[in-house]
């Protein structure tokens, strides 16, 4: 898989799916910080998510997301439960043109059930 493959939605799909028992605990807590209104959108796929004890600054982009966390760094594909949580923010308050419906959620489908 090629760097634009592994950024698009597809590939960020199949890497979830992939990673799933690494990126289980992370994706757990990442939907409860979704769930406890932790992640702040400041606009242009910009993120403040309030961590433990800190503020962290998060930024999504096709060419690579990023997040001032210690995690970050470490995390299986860089997906720490900041990145994670601010994508959950995005999906749910992103409208997706009608035309990308259909392959999100065939994507969807192919995720494991929590």
């Amino acid at each position: 898989m090629n760097q634009q493959e592994a950024v698009s939605p597809r590939g960020l799909a199949n890497n979830l799916y992939n990673n799933y028992a690494i990126l289980r605990a992370r994706i757990e807590r990442a939907v409860e910080l979704y769930k406890n209104n932790c992640v702040e959108s400041l606009g242009e796929a910009k993120f403040e998510v309030a961590g433990n004890a800190e503020i962290y600054q998060i930024t999504l982009s096709l060419g690579g997301c990023s997040c001032t966390c210690p995690d970050h760094e470490k995390a299986p594909g860089g997906l720490c439960k900041h990145i994670l949580s601010a994508c959950l923010y995005q999906a749910a308050h992103v409208e997706l043109p009608a035309r990308k419906l259909p392959t999100v959620i065939r994507l969807a489908k192919r995720l494991p059930k929590f």
